[in-house]
């Protein structure tokens, strides 16, 4: 069985009286493609913040590879390893796509391997074809292609993806799962938030399923798929 490569142990956030996470114990492996799904309001974003270290939990425990980073910065979670594109892309729409790439890269790579690098990571997100032109002329979808670039720049081992797939029309979509199961056959571990079930069945090996900050259900799709509690909270089954 593969590792433990990011692991939550009780992780608890409260804002106010308000707990938008309780007892969240969460294990992903290392290499698996991961989802977490669940209803508005359910906590997915959350525990995202939690991960990344820019929120600090009111109580619990995160691991990363077995190392304790519960009181890490989020600066240092992105060096140890983790890495995270939000829903909405964080681009620079007045700069070219190459030099929003070199903004990311520049803080993990040298001066004579930067060019280099940008191509590399122009190529592994499959927009070599683009050219250079300014991100505000890009579509929805190519800006968050773009966006997954940059996050690869620090050369993960653990990429978070906050609805990657948003926005987006059917090619774009296909594109889009294409493109994270290509990432993850190259070794990188995946957990994403989506609320298309029909890109998360595309994707994920295993999918847990929040709701009201807790931990309703755990499987793989089928499983998860089949869970008759699950269709009456989140796919609309009555």
């Amino acid at each position: 069985m593969e590792k433990k490569i990011l692991e939550l142990k009780k992780i608890t956030k409260q804002f106010g009286g308000i707990k938008a996470a309780t007892d969240v114990d969460l294990v992903v492996r290392e290499g698996e493609i991961h989802g977490l799904i669940g209803p508005n309001g359910a906590g997915k974003t959350t525990i995202f913040k939690l991960i990344t270290g820019l929120y600090a939990p009111t109580y619990g425990r995160v691991y990363l590879g077995g190392k304790d980073i519960t009181r890490f910065p989020a600066h240092k979670r992105a060096q140890m390893g983790l890495s995270i594109k939000m829903q909405i892309p964080g681009v620079y729409e007045d700069l070219t796509l190459r030099e929003n790439i070199r903004i990311a890269a520049q803080l993990y790579t040298g001066k004579k391997e930067l060019e280099a690098e940008i191509d590399r990571l122009i190529k592994l997100v499959k927009i070599d074809d683009l050219g250079n032109p300014k991100v505000r002329n890009l579509s929805h979808g190519q800006q968050q292609w773009l966006e997954i670039a940059m996050s690869l720049a620090s050369h993960p081992k653990v990429l978070l993806l906050d609805e990657p797939a948003a926005g987006m029309g059917p090619e774009e979509t296909t594109f889009t799962a294409e493109l994270v199961k290509d990432l993850n056959k190259q070794g990188l571990t995946i957990v994403f938030i989506e609320h298309d079930m029909d890109f998360v069945s595309l994707l994920a090996q295993n999918v847990t399923v929040l709701h009201y900050g807790k931990i309703f259900a755990e499987g793989d799709m089928d499983e998860i798929k089949n869970n008759k509690e699950v269709q009456k909270i989140y796919l609309g089954a009555v």
